[in-house]
């Protein structure tokens, strides 16, 4: 299993997060958030704050997955037993092929408002509304704590492989992905997403990295044709960190 051949970008990657967190304050809102989106089985309908990277395409420009290092430092969903959710997390996707998958952090969606899970999830038919799938696992992660989600494929072959470790230690492979997904990407995303009826709370800090090269390795958000940027709905923020690389940001929900 080939995660990350180049270490010195691993580590640099985790150092950047770690530097990330040690001056992380999550800022409280001035007043009384408005929460214009609602949970609904429509991605449009809910609220994200969002690094996105949308490249040329192949041949000139594509690659072979990315990266999130996630610390979620606060997370409540007061309409969790309706099913209310929020998520951190990464997803990758192409313009030739119409589903995506995804993997991250969620708290809600009938568990419990405060408490929070790895997840995976993937749709190979996006906007046909079938052959979705999730799974989320039952045990926890801790707030404040770094962990690691990688979407790769290695092998070319549309084989889309999800892995999770922390802070580029104990990876194993959560689950693989095979039915009509492209063996290239050039679209990444990864931020907050919430899916709510009542406002949720959601305080976290990223650090990205895009997979491509031979050997296969990590290197930041920013492609030869295109950079990375940043996109928030109603009463989500976004920011990058600065003197980072671009993508690497913290985001919180209210403003």
């Amino acid at each position: 299993m080939t995660i990350c051949k180049r270490i010195a970008l691993c580590v640099l990657l985790s150092s950047a997060l770690t530097a990330m967190i040690i001056g992380f304050t999550p800022v409280a809102p001035a007043k009384a958030a408005t929460w214009k989106c609602y949970r609904s089985a429509e991605e449009n309908h809910h609220c994200y704050a969002l690094t996105e990277w949308d490249m040329v395409g192949c041949p000139k420009e594509c690659i072979q997955g990315g990266v999130a290092n996630i610390v979620t430092e606060s997370m409540d969903v007061p309409g969790w037993e309706s099913g209310d959710f929020v998520t951190n997390e990464l997803w990758v996707s192409s313009h030739t092929w119409p589903g995506w998958v995804e993997s991250g952090q969620i708290a809600g969606d009938g568990m419990s408002c405060c408490e929070i899970h790895r997840f995976e999830a993937a749709e190979p038919n996006y906007g046909k509304g079938k052959d979705f799938t999730m799974y989320i696992q039952p045990g926890t992660v801790k707030l404040k704590e770094a962990h690691d989600y990688v979407i790769q494929d290695l092998e070319y072959n549309g084989i889309w492989r999800v892995y999770w470790g922390q802070e580029n230690t104990d990876w194993y492979e959560a689950g693989a992905y095979n039915h009509e997904y492209s063996s290239s990407n050039d679209e990444l995303e990864a931020g907050l997403e919430g899916g709510a009826n009542t406002q949720p709370y959601n305080s976290g800090v990223q650090a990205l990295a895009g997979v491509w090269g031979e050997p296969p390795s990590w290197h930041p958000w920013e492609g030869a044709y295109s950079k990375a940027k940043f996109s928030e709905s109603p009463a989500t923020c976004i920011e990058q960190w600065p003197g980072s690389w671009i993508g690497n940001a913290f985001y919180h929900t209210p403003c």
